[in-house]
């Protein structure tokens, strides 16, 4: 341990996937920086310390819901998001190697993994007929640990290439996750000591508002409605960025916002939330404030399985052979890269209805002539939508690429 360090706090620790990210994102942080909390303490420490600095996953490809991030309890309830800053947030392709130790891999035996691998790894544990047989710990580092109390009662572990460095493990295959494999994690702070001293560009607002499960309500229609009116051109439209169902009757969304925007729509967010408005928004507050935006970050280099050639994208996580996801908990994502759109999140229907919803507000907007297509990319979705709208389709049966 190093004295007088800053710590900071790491989901199941500096091998684990959140600490791989974590590292790989910050290479000043060493492993001994780095303090091995579960979700408990990491939900605790968050809510309760004063100078709490820590890494963490919301959002996964495959998994379907992270029940256990609580957001609903943090980043969308006032008083906790108040006073928490998010100073990072970013798209991390996420690997796991199925290994052994020494010479023992018993082919009878159940495969040992942190618990979301049984979904990340779905395709590749059944060709080996192993879906069924799966013991899924809290995290790698416990099922790596686990695993190590009694080699021969495994087939193998599913873990980090850290983890299989340190423990001097062997490769049995690599890559073992699905194709598409991808987490959203974020850095959250707070404390007069913690933050970023980079460059702030931009803004991340979180607000809460009545559910669109099954069809879209007005008021998340009338917010990106106001979202897209109050811009000036496509480039500086503040995005919804990511959507989560918080329950029966209430969803949550983050915003990202230029930060030369900041204070207009600070103004604006306050505005729907007050009482005589009649919006049924609620304005969380400003709980993040970012180096990079974190939508350019997926087109520019993460999600490399982006088809170039399609305008309209759209990914739904797959069940596991004998798992259902419910729909409001399905990892779902929608990208239009020409008009620089990417929601993610949980639910299908909730994240169709916020990406129908942006074209139809852009679309006139460029109709209009209030907007205008900079670049080819731009203009030639535009006409792909007029070409679709005018076969009498309309906004929310927009064909879709699924990858």
């Amino acid at each position: 341990m190093i004295p007088n360090k800053k710590k900071y706090s790491v989901f199941a620790g500096a091998k684990s996937q959140t600490g791989i990210a974590a590292k790989d994102r910050c290479p000043e942080i060493e492993d001994e920086l780095i303090d091995d909390v579960n979700w408990l303490e990491l939900i605790r420490r968050q809510k309760e310390d004063s100078d709490f600095d820590g890494f963490f996953p919301i959002w996964n490809s495959n998994q379907g819901y992270i029940k256990k991030v609580e957001l609903d309890k943090t980043i969308f309830e006032y008083e906790i998001a108040s006073k928490i800053k998010i100073i990072d947030m970013w798209p991390q392709p996420i690997l796991f190697y199925a290994s052994y130790y020494e010479n023992i891999q018993n082919k009878e035996k159940s495969v040992i993994s942190v618990i979301v691998a049984r979904l990340q790894c779905s395709h590749w544990l059944e060709q080996e007929g192993k879906i069924g047989n799966f013991q899924g710990e809290e995290s790698t580092k416990i099922a790596v640990e686990k695993y190590l109390e009694n080699p021969g009662e495994y087939h193998t572990v599913l873990c980090t290439k850290d983890q299989v460095d340190a423990y001097n493990l062997k490769i049995l295959k690599s890559d073992v996750q699905n194709k598409i494999n991808y987490t959203t994690f974020v850095r959250s702070t707070k404390g007069k000591n913690n933050g970023n001293s980079k460059p702030e560009k931009f803004a991340l607002f979180s607000l809460t508002l009545p559910t669109s499960v099954e069809n879209t309500s007005a008021a998340l229609a009338n917010l990106i409605d106001e979202l897209v009116n109050e811009s000036n051109s496509l480039e500086f439209i503040p995005k919804i960025s990511f959507v989560i169902n918080l329950g029966e009757d209430k969803d949550g969304i983050l915003v990202e916002v230029d930060n030369s925007q900041m204070n207009q729509y600070e103004t604006l967010f306050s505005t729907l939330d007050d009482i005589e408005s009649e919006s049924n928004i609620e304005f969380i507050g400003t709980v993040g404030t970012l180096e990079k935006s974190f939508i350019s970050e997926v087109f520019q280099s993460q999600y490399v399985h982006l088809p170039k050639n399609e305008l309209f994208i759209k990914y739904i996580a797959p069940d596991a052979p004998d798992d259902k996801i419910p729909n409001e908990k399905r990892a779902v994502f929608y990208a239009i890269p020409g008009f620089n759109l990417f929601v993610h999140g949980y639910g299908e229907s909730i994240i169709s209805s916020v990406v129908s919803r942006y074209l139809q507000a852009i679309y006139l907007k460029i109709e209009s002539g209030k907007f205008s297509t900079s670049n080819k990319l731009q203009k030639n979705t535009f006409i792909a939508i007029k070409g679709q709208l005018d076969k009498n389709r309309d906004f929310s049966s927009i064909d879709f690429f699924q990858i």
